[in-house]
């Protein structure tokens, strides 16, 4: 349902089936739920690269290549309010425990910025689903130091141009496609 939560693996799923994505201001997300499916898509997602999460807070390199390369990548972080601060549109976890509750989209990073209560300089910064009234104008600031950003996966999609030309059609029996598992067959290829 609307506003209940997702992840990458739905995300796949769900452009992988010819399903958007569309303009923004074709089907607002702040308007709710809307026709989306009334819209053209305004790209075919070629592919969908899953990168594993960084081992560290400071594996942060190839993340910075893949927003430097390809733009926006999808990862999940812990959020709660209590970490995040208002003033400084900056978010902060530093507590063990917890996991991934929420998705985000790193779009670039501040290696000099200085977030309240983390130990070292730097930070991503990060498109929320909250719209442009949340944080500073939709974004935020959220410290290499935290635990949870980017720590299971980073995903980043590949758009071409629509080489169908509308014609887009995918059979399957499942109307989303599965979206609950991942195969890792013992080579390099995780199977979807």
């Amino acid at each position: 349902p609307w506003n209940k939560g997702g992840n990458v693996l739905k995300v796949m799923a769900y452009l992988s089936k010819g399903d958007g994505p569309i303009l923004e201001s074709l089907d607002p997300y702040s308007l709710g739920p809307g026709s989306s499916y009334l819209y053209d898509r305004t790209l075919y997602v070629e592919s969908v690269y899953v990168l594993p999460g960084r081992e560290n807070v400071y594996d942060n390199e190839y993340i910075k290549e893949a927003i430097y390369f390809y733009g926006a990548v999808c990862t999940g972080m812990y959020y709660s309010s209590v970490y995040y601060d208002p003033v400084s549109k900056t978010y902060y976890c530093p507590v063990s425990g917890r996991s991934p509750n929420h998705e985000i989209a790193l779009v670039g990073w501040d290696d000099n910025l200085q977030v309240p209560g983390a130990p070292n300089r730097g930070a991503w910064i990060a498109r929320n689903s909250g719209g442009s009234s949340w944080g500073e104008n939709g974004y935020f600031y959220i410290a290499y130091d935290d635990l949870y950003v980017a720590s299971v996966y980073v995903a980043y999609f590949i758009d071409d141009d629509d080489i169908n030309y509308g014609n887009f059609r995918v059979l399957y029996h499942d109307p989303l496609g599965m979206y609950t598992g991942l195969r890792f067959s013992g080579s390099s290829k995780i199977y979807g």
